[in-house]
């Protein structure tokens, strides 16, 4: 039996064993990432603090005793609405990004994609070093290989 084919039977092998595992893995990762990184709570309460400053600062205004004080506080609403403005198309912005939020299916497929690369390809195998290899550093007795193991 040639080497390829030994190669390409240990990878079927791999393929049909691990590939849920592994899909399961990489969408819990992304799932996790998602949820810590889109930023959708932190934004509700910025503009929930935003909204009540504007309201103090409405209450303020009507109380106020004379026109500079208006002023002063009439242009402190004004930069409150630009940054409560702001703040609304961020919050829009992670809402629409949630609506493209990955799927368990969409990681099978990433999966089974990236197992159904051709390993003689070296633009695969490039990407693949890329990946897993964080550092290489040349010593007098040789190589030491420096792996990405950490989620």
């Amino acid at each position: 039996m040639r080497k390829q084919q030994k190669t390409d039977i240990i990878y079927k092998m791999i393929n049909s064993r691990f590939i849920e595992p592994i899909a399961e893995y990489v969408y819990a990762h992304y799932a996790k990432r998602f949820d810590e990184g889109n930023g959708l709570k932190s934004v509700e309460v910025r503009i929930a603090n935003v909204k009540k400053q504007i309201d103090d600062c409405a209450t303020a205004f009507v109380e106020a005793k004379n026109a500079t004080l208006r002023n002063s506080i009439e242009v402190k609403i004004a930069d409150l609405e630009k940054t409560l403005e702001c703040l609304l198309k961020e919050r829009a912005k992670i809402e629409q990004v949630q609506k493209k939020r990955p799927t368990m299916q969409d990681a099978l497929d990433i999966v089974k994609k990236f197992f159904a690369s051709d390993m003689s390809d070296k633009k695969f195998r490039k990407i693949l070093i890329d990946i897993m290899v964080k550092k290489v550093m040349c010593a007098d007795d040789g190589l030491v290989i420096y792996y990405n193991l950490v989620d």
